[in-house]
């Protein structure tokens, strides 16, 4: 890919030394050459500009029952072989709203506060070859279950809809990515389109779910970063 862009400082890159890494000037006297580029030679040794954390995109515990049962809960459920416990990444059952439930959701509470990065969802299929998935989904995060809020587009104002299964392969697992990176602690996600069976439906869910996140816990974050 070829990319037009540059930001060199006067005279550069010059190449001294063999200077074969770029860098990005910050907070210098020179106050004209902030931002701007410069080679180095790529032993050197600088603040970085973005960090990227040892267990970045780690999954919370969905799928390996770290999370307890529970700790999942949802609005309804549809008997007893479709509870919410079951909506787990890889379950050999999934959770399923009642029918009856205009406003589906699952949610978990993930025992710690985290940098949410995102979910992975699944459809299921049944030994009678029946394909179920939730399509589209919007998501809620908080630090506590009271002060849960939509994420949105990029926009900021518009609550995203993420997509998720297709009818063709309800199994495999999709993953959807936080681009705001929430903090939370509770991860609520609410199906707005289902296929079941043939026919795609308005608020059903079922559902399995995994949550990633970019680290342990929140404060873990903050520590290193002072």
């Amino acid at each position: 890919m070829q990319v037009d862009f540059n930001a060199w400082t006067e005279g550069e890159p010059n190449n001294v030394d063999d200077e074969d890494c770029v860098g990005m000037y910050g907070n210098i006297t020179q106050q004209d050459s902030r931002g701007l580029w410069n080679d180095f030679r790529c032993n050197a040794s600088m603040t970085y500009i973005c960090r990227v954390f040892k267990e970045c995109m780690r999954p919370l515990g969905m799928e390996n029952y770290e999370i307890a049962d529970n700790k999942i809960s949802a609005s309804s459920f549809d008997g007893d072989d479709r509870v919410p416990q079951y909506g787990r990444l890889n379950n050999e059952l999934p959770w399923t709203s009642n029918s009856n439930d205009n406003t589906p959701w699952i949610q978990v509470d993930l025992g710690q506060q985290v940098i949410a990065t995102g979910v992975f969802t699944q459809g299921h299929q049944s030994e009678s070859g029946h394909k179920y998935c939730v399509e589209e989904f919007k998501v809620k995060t908080g630090l506590t279950e009271a002060s849960l809020f939509y994420l949105h587009d990029n926009d900021g104002t518009t609550e995203k809809a993420f997509i998720a299964n297709c009818a063709d392969t309800p199994n495999v697992a999709v993953m959807s990515e936080f681009h705001s990176r929430p903090r939370a602690q509770f991860v609520r996600i609410e199906p707005t389109k289902c296929y079941r069976n043939g026919v795609s439906q308005i608020n059903v869910g079922q559902s399995h779910v995994v949550i990633r996140s970019e680290s342990d816990r929140a404060s873990n974050i903050d520590d290193e970063e002072r």
